[in-house]
Protein backbone atom coordinates (compact mmCIF):
# COMPACT_ATOMS: atom_id res chain seq x y z
CA UNK A 1 0.00 0.00 0.00
CA UNK A 2 2.92 2.37 0.58
CA UNK A 3 3.96 2.01 -3.04
CA UNK A 4 0.44 2.90 -4.15
CA UNK A 5 0.35 5.94 -1.88
CA UNK A 6 3.65 7.06 -3.42
CA UNK A 7 2.09 6.82 -6.87
CA UNK A 8 -0.82 8.99 -5.81
CA UNK A 9 1.52 11.72 -4.54
CA UNK A 10 4.25 11.71 -7.12
CA UNK A 11 3.25 10.44 -10.55
CA UNK A 12 2.34 12.72 -13.43
CA UNK A 13 3.65 15.87 -11.75
CA UNK A 14 3.20 18.91 -13.93
CA UNK A 15 6.10 19.23 -16.30
CA UNK A 16 8.05 22.37 -15.54
CA UNK A 17 10.10 22.24 -18.76
CA UNK A 18 7.30 23.07 -21.17
CA UNK A 19 6.98 19.47 -22.38
CA UNK A 20 3.72 17.58 -22.82
CA UNK A 21 2.22 15.74 -19.86
CA UNK A 22 0.50 12.36 -19.83
CA UNK A 23 -2.80 12.17 -17.95
CA UNK A 24 -4.64 8.85 -17.66
CA UNK A 25 -8.44 9.00 -17.67
CA UNK A 26 -10.79 6.08 -17.06
CA UNK A 27 -14.54 6.02 -17.55
CA UNK A 28 -16.45 3.15 -15.97
CA UNK A 29 -20.04 2.16 -15.42
CA UNK A 30 -19.41 0.36 -12.13
CA UNK A 31 -22.87 -1.31 -12.06
CA UNK A 32 -25.75 -0.63 -9.71
CA UNK A 33 -24.07 0.71 -6.59
CA UNK A 34 -27.35 1.38 -4.84
CA UNK A 35 -26.08 1.71 -1.27
CA UNK A 36 -23.07 1.65 1.05
CA UNK A 37 -23.40 -2.08 1.61
CA UNK A 38 -23.08 -2.72 -2.11
CA UNK A 39 -20.11 -0.37 -2.34
CA UNK A 40 -18.33 -2.12 0.53
CA UNK A 41 -18.63 -5.46 -1.26
CA UNK A 42 -17.11 -3.96 -4.39
CA UNK A 43 -14.13 -2.19 -2.79
CA UNK A 44 -11.72 -5.00 -3.80
CA UNK A 45 -12.75 -4.41 -7.42
CA UNK A 46 -11.96 -0.71 -7.18
CA UNK A 47 -8.61 -1.37 -5.50
CA UNK A 48 -7.70 -3.78 -8.28
CA UNK A 49 -8.77 -1.35 -11.01
CA UNK A 50 -6.77 1.55 -9.60
CA UNK A 51 -3.78 -0.65 -8.81
CA UNK A 52 -3.77 -2.04 -12.36
CA UNK A 53 -4.52 1.13 -14.33
CA UNK A 54 -3.18 3.94 -12.12
CA UNK A 55 -5.62 6.61 -13.32
CA UNK A 56 -5.30 10.34 -12.66
CA UNK A 57 -8.99 11.01 -13.36
CA UNK A 58 -11.90 8.59 -12.95
CA UNK A 59 -15.38 9.14 -14.42
CA UNK A 60 -17.98 6.92 -12.78
CA UNK A 61 -21.57 5.97 -13.51
CA UNK A 62 -24.23 4.18 -11.43
CA UNK A 63 -23.39 5.52 -8.00
CA UNK A 64 -26.37 6.97 -6.12
CA UNK A 65 -24.88 9.58 -3.76
CA UNK A 66 -21.84 11.69 -3.03
CA UNK A 67 -21.52 9.91 0.32
CA UNK A 68 -20.65 6.75 -1.63
CA UNK A 69 -18.01 8.58 -3.67
CA UNK A 70 -16.50 10.08 -0.52
CA UNK A 71 -16.46 6.65 1.15
CA UNK A 72 -14.76 5.18 -1.91
CA UNK A 73 -12.03 7.84 -1.90
CA UNK A 74 -11.47 7.33 1.83
CA UNK A 75 -11.34 3.53 1.56
CA UNK A 76 -8.87 3.70 -1.32
CA UNK A 77 -6.77 6.33 0.49
CA UNK A 78 -7.05 8.78 -2.39
CA UNK A 79 -5.66 11.55 -0.23
CA UNK A 80 -5.91 15.08 -1.58
CA UNK A 81 -8.02 13.95 -4.53
CA UNK A 82 -10.94 16.13 -5.60
CA UNK A 83 -14.35 14.60 -6.18
CA UNK A 84 -17.89 15.50 -7.10
CA UNK A 85 -21.17 13.75 -7.83
CA UNK A 86 -24.40 14.76 -9.51
CA UNK A 87 -27.69 14.97 -7.61
CA UNK A 88 -30.29 14.30 -10.29
CA UNK A 89 -32.41 12.39 -7.77
CA UNK A 90 -32.32 13.67 -4.18
CA UNK A 91 -33.93 10.50 -2.77
CA UNK A 92 -30.78 8.35 -3.28
CA UNK A 93 -32.93 5.21 -3.10
CA UNK A 94 -32.26 1.76 -4.48
CA UNK A 95 -33.75 2.34 -7.92
CA UNK A 96 -32.39 2.79 -11.41
CA UNK A 97 -33.69 6.35 -11.62
CA UNK A 98 -31.35 7.27 -8.75
CA UNK A 99 -28.19 6.70 -10.77
CA UNK A 100 -25.71 9.56 -10.70
CA UNK A 101 -22.43 10.39 -12.45
CA UNK A 102 -19.27 11.21 -10.52
CA UNK A 103 -15.69 12.30 -10.95
CA UNK A 104 -12.55 11.71 -8.88
CA UNK A 105 -9.42 13.62 -9.81
CA UNK A 106 -5.85 13.77 -8.59
CA UNK A 107 -5.93 17.39 -9.75
CA UNK A 108 -8.13 20.05 -8.08
CA UNK A 109 -11.59 20.46 -9.62
CA UNK A 110 -13.23 23.84 -10.10
CA UNK A 111 -16.47 25.27 -11.52
CA UNK A 112 -18.24 21.93 -11.11
CA UNK A 113 -21.80 22.30 -12.37
CA UNK A 114 -24.66 19.86 -12.67
CA UNK A 115 -27.10 20.34 -15.54
CA UNK A 116 -30.30 18.82 -14.24
CA UNK A 117 -33.65 18.18 -16.00
CA UNK A 118 -35.38 19.03 -12.70
CA UNK A 119 -33.10 21.30 -10.65
CA UNK A 120 -34.01 21.50 -6.98
CA UNK A 121 -34.66 24.80 -5.26
CA UNK A 122 -32.22 23.96 -2.52
CA UNK A 123 -28.65 22.76 -2.82
CA UNK A 124 -27.63 19.83 -0.66
CA UNK A 125 -24.34 19.96 1.19
CA UNK A 126 -21.27 18.91 -0.85
CA UNK A 127 -23.21 18.63 -4.10
CA UNK A 128 -22.38 20.86 -7.09
CA UNK A 129 -24.17 23.99 -8.22
CA UNK A 130 -27.17 23.16 -10.43
CA UNK A 131 -28.43 24.65 -13.66
CA UNK A 132 -31.44 23.55 -15.72
CA UNK A 133 -30.87 21.13 -18.58
CA UNK A 134 -31.95 23.04 -21.68
CA UNK A 135 -31.41 23.10 -25.44
CA UNK A 136 -31.93 25.89 -27.94
CA UNK A 137 -33.79 23.65 -30.41
CA UNK A 138 -37.46 23.96 -29.47
CA UNK A 139 -38.31 20.65 -31.16
CA UNK A 140 -36.86 18.95 -28.07
CA UNK A 141 -39.05 20.90 -25.63
CA UNK A 142 -41.29 17.93 -24.86
CA UNK A 143 -38.46 15.46 -24.30
CA UNK A 144 -38.26 14.34 -20.68
CA UNK A 145 -35.33 12.50 -19.14
CA UNK A 146 -34.23 11.85 -15.56
CA UNK A 147 -30.47 12.44 -15.95
CA UNK A 148 -28.48 15.36 -17.26
CA UNK A 149 -24.72 15.74 -17.11
CA UNK A 150 -21.88 17.05 -14.97
CA UNK A 151 -19.22 19.53 -16.13
CA UNK A 152 -15.98 20.17 -14.25
CA UNK A 153 -12.78 22.09 -14.93
CA UNK A 154 -9.18 21.40 -14.00
CA UNK A 155 -7.39 24.71 -14.23
CA UNK A 156 -4.00 23.09 -13.67
CA UNK A 157 -4.40 21.10 -16.90
CA UNK A 158 -6.58 23.60 -18.78
CA UNK A 159 -9.02 20.73 -19.12
CA UNK A 160 -12.82 20.83 -19.21
CA UNK A 161 -14.68 17.55 -18.60
CA UNK A 162 -18.26 16.49 -19.34
CA UNK A 163 -19.67 13.28 -17.83
CA UNK A 164 -22.80 11.52 -19.11
CA UNK A 165 -24.90 8.43 -18.56
CA UNK A 166 -27.42 8.51 -21.40
CA UNK A 167 -30.77 6.75 -21.64
CA UNK A 168 -30.59 3.01 -22.07
CA UNK A 169 -32.04 1.24 -25.09
CA UNK A 170 -33.18 -1.56 -22.75
CA UNK A 171 -32.13 -4.03 -25.44
CA UNK A 172 -34.42 -2.48 -28.05
CA UNK A 173 -33.82 -0.98 -31.48
CA UNK A 174 -35.79 0.71 -34.24
CA UNK A 175 -39.21 2.11 -33.39
CA UNK A 176 -39.13 0.64 -29.88
CA UNK A 177 -35.90 2.55 -29.17
CA UNK A 178 -36.84 5.82 -30.87
CA UNK A 179 -37.91 7.72 -27.75
CA UNK A 180 -34.80 6.56 -25.93
CA UNK A 181 -32.66 7.84 -28.81
CA UNK A 182 -34.36 11.23 -28.61
CA UNK A 183 -33.45 11.42 -24.94
CA UNK A 184 -29.83 10.53 -25.72
CA UNK A 185 -29.72 13.21 -28.41
CA UNK A 186 -31.36 15.77 -26.13
CA UNK A 187 -28.73 15.42 -23.39
CA UNK A 188 -25.86 15.32 -25.90
CA UNK A 189 -27.11 18.48 -27.63
CA UNK A 190 -27.42 20.25 -24.27
CA UNK A 191 -23.89 19.16 -23.31
CA UNK A 192 -22.46 20.26 -26.65
CA UNK A 193 -24.16 23.65 -26.47
CA UNK A 194 -22.88 24.09 -22.91
CA UNK A 195 -19.29 23.21 -23.81
CA UNK A 196 -19.37 25.52 -26.82
CA UNK A 197 -20.57 28.37 -24.62
CA UNK A 198 -18.03 27.70 -21.87
CA UNK A 199 -15.15 27.37 -24.34
CA UNK A 200 -15.89 30.84 -25.72
CA UNK A 201 -14.59 32.19 -22.41
CA UNK A 202 -11.40 30.10 -22.51
CA UNK A 203 -8.13 30.53 -24.34
CA UNK A 204 -7.50 28.32 -27.37
CA UNK A 205 -5.11 26.07 -25.45
CA UNK A 206 -7.87 24.59 -23.28
CA UNK A 207 -8.73 20.91 -23.76
CA UNK A 208 -12.15 19.23 -23.61
CA UNK A 209 -12.94 15.64 -22.67
CA UNK A 210 -16.34 13.94 -22.69
CA UNK A 211 -16.77 10.51 -21.15
CA UNK A 212 -19.38 8.12 -19.92
CA UNK A 213 -21.96 5.50 -20.85
CA UNK A 214 -23.64 6.61 -24.11
CA UNK A 215 -25.87 3.51 -24.32
CA UNK A 216 -25.43 3.40 -28.09
CA UNK A 217 -22.40 2.04 -29.92
CA UNK A 218 -20.38 4.54 -31.92
CA UNK A 219 -20.56 2.38 -35.06
CA UNK A 220 -24.00 0.81 -34.65
CA UNK A 221 -25.19 0.72 -38.27
CA UNK A 222 -28.79 -0.04 -37.30
CA UNK A 223 -29.13 3.05 -35.09
CA UNK A 224 -26.57 5.70 -35.98
CA UNK A 225 -27.35 8.59 -38.28
CA UNK A 226 -25.93 11.99 -39.15
CA UNK A 227 -29.03 14.09 -39.75
CA UNK A 228 -31.08 15.40 -36.81
CA UNK A 229 -34.00 16.13 -39.12
CA UNK A 230 -34.18 12.80 -40.95
CA UNK A 231 -34.85 9.68 -38.87
CA UNK A 232 -36.31 7.69 -41.78
CA UNK A 233 -33.72 7.61 -44.55
CA UNK A 234 -30.91 8.35 -42.12
CA UNK A 235 -30.34 6.46 -38.86
CA UNK A 236 -32.63 7.42 -35.99
CA UNK A 237 -29.94 8.01 -33.35
CA UNK A 238 -27.55 10.93 -34.02
CA UNK A 239 -25.95 10.97 -30.57
CA UNK A 240 -22.40 10.32 -31.74
CA UNK A 241 -22.70 12.44 -34.89
CA UNK A 242 -23.67 15.44 -32.75
CA UNK A 243 -20.10 15.34 -31.44
CA UNK A 244 -18.09 14.09 -34.42
CA UNK A 245 -19.62 15.93 -37.39
CA UNK A 246 -20.41 18.19 -35.44
CA UNK A 247 -24.15 18.72 -35.79
CA UNK A 248 -24.22 21.33 -33.01
CA UNK A 249 -21.74 24.16 -32.46
CA UNK A 250 -18.23 24.58 -33.79
CA UNK A 251 -16.28 22.11 -31.64
CA UNK A 252 -15.48 18.88 -33.45
CA UNK A 253 -14.78 15.89 -31.24
CA UNK A 254 -12.75 12.76 -31.89
CA UNK A 255 -13.76 9.47 -30.31
CA UNK A 256 -10.67 7.98 -28.70
CA UNK A 257 -12.38 4.55 -28.95
CA UNK A 258 -13.24 4.91 -32.66
CA UNK A 259 -10.81 2.19 -33.71
CA UNK A 260 -12.55 -0.40 -31.51
CA UNK A 261 -15.60 -2.28 -32.74
CA UNK A 262 -15.88 -4.68 -29.82
CA UNK A 263 -18.37 -4.21 -27.02
CA UNK A 264 -17.78 -2.64 -23.61
CA UNK A 265 -21.03 -4.19 -22.39
CA UNK A 266 -21.19 -7.91 -23.21
CA UNK A 267 -25.00 -7.87 -23.16
CA UNK A 268 -24.86 -5.39 -26.05
CA UNK A 269 -23.30 -7.10 -29.05
CA UNK A 270 -21.73 -4.28 -30.99
CA UNK A 271 -19.32 -1.40 -30.80
CA UNK A 272 -18.49 0.34 -27.50
CA UNK A 273 -21.33 2.10 -25.71
CA UNK A 274 -18.82 3.47 -23.19
CA UNK A 275 -16.79 6.18 -24.89
CA UNK A 276 -14.24 8.95 -24.40
CA UNK A 277 -14.22 11.98 -26.70
CA UNK A 278 -11.65 14.77 -27.02
CA UNK A 279 -11.89 18.01 -28.93
CA UNK A 280 -9.79 18.48 -32.04
CA UNK A 281 -6.39 19.73 -30.99
CA UNK A 282 -6.22 17.57 -27.89
CA UNK A 283 -3.76 14.74 -28.43
CA UNK A 284 -3.91 11.31 -26.86
CA UNK A 285 -1.16 8.70 -26.77
CA UNK A 286 -3.32 5.63 -26.43
CA UNK A 287 -6.81 4.36 -25.78
CA UNK A 288 -8.06 1.01 -24.58
CA UNK A 289 -11.04 -1.12 -23.70
CA UNK A 290 -9.88 -2.81 -20.51
CA UNK A 291 -11.00 -6.43 -20.85
CA UNK A 292 -11.60 -6.86 -17.14
CA UNK A 293 -15.03 -5.85 -15.84
CA UNK A 294 -13.81 -5.74 -12.21
CA UNK A 295 -17.16 -7.05 -10.99
CA UNK A 296 -19.27 -4.82 -13.22
CA UNK A 297 -21.23 -5.65 -16.37
CA UNK A 298 -19.25 -2.99 -18.28
CA UNK A 299 -15.59 -2.91 -19.21
CA UNK A 300 -13.78 0.30 -18.22
CA UNK A 301 -12.41 2.44 -21.06
CA UNK A 302 -9.16 4.37 -20.85
CA UNK A 303 -7.39 7.17 -22.66
CA UNK A 304 -3.93 8.60 -22.00
CA UNK A 305 -4.08 12.29 -22.85
CA UNK A 306 -0.98 14.09 -24.03
CA UNK A 307 -1.59 17.59 -22.74
CA UNK A 308 0.46 20.64 -23.55
CA UNK A 309 1.26 22.87 -20.54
Amino acid sequence: MLAFAFFICSSCDLNQNGESQDVTVISWNAKELFDMKGLKKRLPNFRELIGDQKPDIILLQEFTSIEQVEALAEALKLENWSLSCSDFNMKDHNRFNSFEVAILSRFPLSNVTEYDPYPERRKRKNYPFEKPLEVQDKSYEKIRTSRGFLVAEIEELKLMIGIVHLKSSIGKEGELDYRNAQKREFVTIALTETLNTLSNNKTDDWHILIGGDFNVGHSDKVKNGKDLFDDVNDGYDDTHAILTEPLIGDIKFTNALAKFNTTTYPSYKGSPIDNLYVNEGTKFKSSEIIKNAYGSDHYPVKVVLELQP
